[in-house]
């Protein structure tokens, strides 16, 4: 039976972990943005504006931020409601 305390500190661990990846992309982020003139480091830590500043270092539309983020955020209150509403090809990459 593993203890209450190695359960609570792995999952410490893991929390911090993932949030020191969530920092390196954030910093690499900023590094690209900052060779463009685009955003600072704490403007990459928001979460969807980091994608509008990358694709102000893209020089593509603003739009286009709304057709990477916006299939996640219909699907994400679907899929916690329990509606499989992900295109049937995702099923034959899945098994």
């Amino acid at each position: 039976m593993v203890s209450p305390f190695v359960v609570a500190m792995s999952g410490l661990l893991v929390m911090v972990v993932l949030f020191a990846a969530y920092l390196f992309v954030a910093y690499v982020f900023s590094r690209v943005g900052r060779k463009f003139g685009v955003g600072s480091f704490w403007q990459f830590l928001i979460p969807i504006w980091d994608v509008i500043l990358l694709c102000d270092c893209a020089k593509v539309s603003r739009w286009v931020t709304v057709a990477v983020v916006a299939p996640g955020l219909i699907l994400w209150p679907l899929a916690k409601l329990g509606v499989n509403a992900a295109p049937p090809f995702f099923d034959s990459a899945a098994a």
